[in-house]
């Protein structure tokens, strides 16, 4: 099972005082046995670039996960990775546009272009599962939208960690 975790996920799980860090370290755990691919996207790196302690520790995590491969989005001035770290072709790039409108259209209000991204790399890269507690995505009517939209499921941490003991 391939998962990708969100940036939101990545600083839960490096924070003991989060709601979601032990289901975040069910998910680690999971990953370290071999049970689950764990996944990361440049979108999610990118969002890792300060110099405080939970986020130093959540890139140390991220560190240690799978890199998706990157299908810019966006305008030129929100690129999150360089050209030669880019992929796909420039009819990749227009489709992708598309799927962010569409992404955005079945998520709740509020969806920023790095939740966005993230998911979309997710699905570039045929991911089984993308992580997040942000509730755009992750609630209801969103994830169930997505999931038949793009068969891509959204799930909290704790709905992926309760796979592991079912």
């Amino acid at each position: 099972m391939r998962v990708v975790l969100d940036t939101n996920c990545l600083l839960d799980a490096a924070d003991e005082n989060s709601n979601a860090y032990p289901s975040l370290q069910e998910i680690i755990s999971a990953g370290a046995a071999g049970l689950v691919e764990l996944c990361v996207s440049r979108h999610s790196l990118s969002e890792l670039c300060k110099d405080e302690p939970v986020t130093q520790r959540a890139r140390f995590i991220a560190g240690k996960m799978t890199s998706l491969p990157h299908y810019p989005i966006g305008s030129w001035d929100e690129q999150v990775a360089t050209w030669d770290q880019a992929s796909g072709t420039w009819d990749d790039v227009r489709d992708n546009q598309a799927l962010q409108i569409k992404v955005v259209s079945l998520a709740k209000a509020g969806i920023d272009i790095r939740d966005c991204g993230a998911y979309i790399d997710a699905i570039r890269a045929k991911a089984d599962a993308f992580v997040t507690s942000d509730r755009q995505l992750a609630a209801g009517v969103p994830a169930t939208r997505l999931k038949e939209a793009f068969g891509l499921r959204v799930l909290t941490p704790a709905g992926l960690a309760k796979q592991f003991n079912a």
